[in-house]
């Protein structure tokens, strides 16, 4: 099919449905003749006449038929959302060719390109013409664990023992005593935001301290109430220089590390002289976190537990949807933080910004962001605080639909010794199988008329139009149990310290046993030696 042109002048579809309605009238009464009632009306005389004698509806469009039905193109489009929805969103070549597919098994006659088996742009922009709701969207990156970890069955255990956890603390009307903590790299080159420019230029320019810089990391904690313990700034390094810590936010704990991420170590000293510190003396709290290997020791539960201190877990790879700080509050932060050296940048010409400048840009975005109203919203949007699991939409849950869920009613063995009910074939983030969506039938179909429409029932075109699935073979040795954590827990439980303790005394053996054994060979090569030397000896 021949490529419309651009600026193409057709005199088809120039009238309107209403004009033409009328001039059928007009003719059926016999008021006017068909000539007549075209010059009347202005409408086509002969698209007059056929829906005058009924070979076509007289509420039709004035276009063409189209290749498809209403009620195919809207299972099509039905077929599109959902597939984005899933996280296997159709580009615009898969759409063209998904459409020939449709064409070619339901034996529908179509002006499609055979040879390169694929709908035309103009047919495809038609069809975005008709259905308003479809548009070309930008997708952000969801990996497979997300993907397969944000489902009903991981969210709805998560949303079960939080609510017995603020149950058994009596804590549903006590926002001050719950607490999410977290933590976020911010880098000192920061992201430009948006600018006016010169339209149909190639490239816009806006300019940054360099093209690599140092990564900073910010922990942020906050209460429902909207009440913030003063942050923590992590710098990369092994001494804290005075010069770093100027203009930061009062009470600012500074830190160092090799990488500049947090450790245990470093988290262990945040709760215990700085959380603690600024912690209010009401008591329960509950301490809702993500299950970073930084942020679980023995020590800091075992000083949680002492002082009244529940410590929530949150299942993992769900802390986009389901941690106050994260979901609400990092993303406007660096995003105030990007316009704060922007502004810098343009104040200070010539300058870049180092990592001596970076607390007073940080302390600018956290005055403007944490706030007690974001705090509040964070935790009311994520469900925690007033508690409401309905909050959070189930078309999160649409990309999990698509692979094996991990249940939470069945056997499965976790890190911390409960048994939890999950599929045991949830192994793995990459064992996702996408069949394809269509098979092709490669038949002779005429691709120059637009004919009437076959008669294809619903279970035909939902057969062709469907979901990829998880995919994954079963393993030989079907006693296996997997020990990834997929639920929410409460660190702080006897069972989870002791489960944790024991690991650690284990860990502790095995590395005393592996500095006997290294001992070992160094005491063996240092007699073998002494055997050497002594042997050299004799000889000379």
């Amino acid at each position: 099919m021949a490529r419309r042109k651009k600026n193409q002048n057709l005199k088809q579809g120039k009238w309107s449905v209403g004009s033409m309605k009328k001039a059928v009238e007009a003719v059926q009464l016999k008021k006017l003749s068909f000539r007549r009632a075209a010059k009347w009306y202005a409408v086509p005389k002969s698209t007059l006449e056929r829906r005058v004698k009924g070979k076509q509806d007289a509420d039709a469009p004035a276009s063409r038929p189209t290749v498809f039905t209403a009620d195919q193109e809207n299972q099509l489009v039905g077929h599109i959302l959902e597939m984005a929805n899933c996280g296997f969103g159709l580009t615009i070549d898969d759409v063209c060719r998904t459409a020939y597919s449709m064409a070619v098994n339901l034996k529908i006659k179509h002006p499609f390109n055979s040879s390169r088996a694929k709908a035309g742009y103009d047919w495809y922009a038609g069809f975005m013409g008709r259905h308003p709701q479809l548009a070309i969207r930008k997708p952000e990156g969801l990996s497979a664990a997300r993907g397969m970890m944000l489902n009903k069955n991981v969210v709805t255990s998560y949303f079960k023992l939080l609510e017995d956890t603020m149950g058994r603390l009596k804590l549903f009307d006590k926002g001050s005593q719950i607490y999410n903590v977290d933590e976020s790299g911010i880098n000192t080159v920061h992201t430009p935001g948006k600018i006016i420019g010169q339209k149909g230029k190639r490239a816009v320019h806006s300019k940054t301290s360099g093209d690599r810089g140092e990564n900073v990391t910010a922990v942020v904690c906050a209460s429902a109430s909207g009440v913030y313990i003063p942050p923590m700034i992590i710098f990369k390094g092994q001494r804290l220089n005075k010069g770093l810590v100027a203009n930061a936010p009062s009470g600012t704990l500074f830190a160092t590390s090799k990488s500049s991420f947090i450790d245990r170590e470093l988290f262990e000293h945040w709760f215990e002289h700085h959380f603690m510190k600024y912690l209010p003396s009401l008591r329960p709290v509950l301490l809702i976190m993500d299950g970073h290997s930084s942020h679980i020791s023995l020590g800091i539960l075992k000083l949680a537990k002492e002082n009244e201190i529940e410590i929530l877990c949150l299942p993992p790879h769900t802390t986009s949807e389901l941690q106050p700080l994260d979901k609400c509050l990092f993303k406007p932060l660096k995003t105030e933080y990007n316009k704060a050296c922007m502004q810098f940048m343009k104040e200070n010409p010539g300058q870049v910004i180092t990592r001596y400048d970076f607390c007073g840009l940080f302390s600018t975005a956290y005055r403007k962001v944490c706030t007690m109203g974001n705090a509040a919203s964070a935790f009311r949007s994520t469900g925690i605080f007033p508690f409401n699991p309905s909050a959070i939409s189930d078309d999160i849950f649409a990309p999990s639909t698509v692979s094996k869920l991990p249940d939470a009613g069945g056997d499965h063995h976790t890190d911390n010794g409960t048994t939890e009910k999950t599929d045991a074939n949830v192994q793995s983030d990459g064992d996702i199988h996408v069949p394809e969506t269509m098979h092709v039938h490669t038949e002779n179909v005429p691709s120059t008329s637009n004919g009437t429409f076959p008669a294809a029932s619903k279970d035909t075109i939902e057969n062709l139009l469907k979901v990829p699935k998880f995919f994954k073979e079963e393993k030989t040795a079907s006693n296996k149990k997997s020990r990834r954590i997929t639920t929410a827990r409460c660190l702080t439980s006897d069972e989870v310290i002791q489960m944790i303790e024991e690991k650690e005394n284990e860990k502790e053996l095995k590395r005393i046993e592996k500095e006997n054994r290294k001992l070992l060979r160094e005491s063996r090569m240092e007699e073998r030696k002494k055997q050497i030397n002594s042997q050299s000896s004799k000889k000379g």
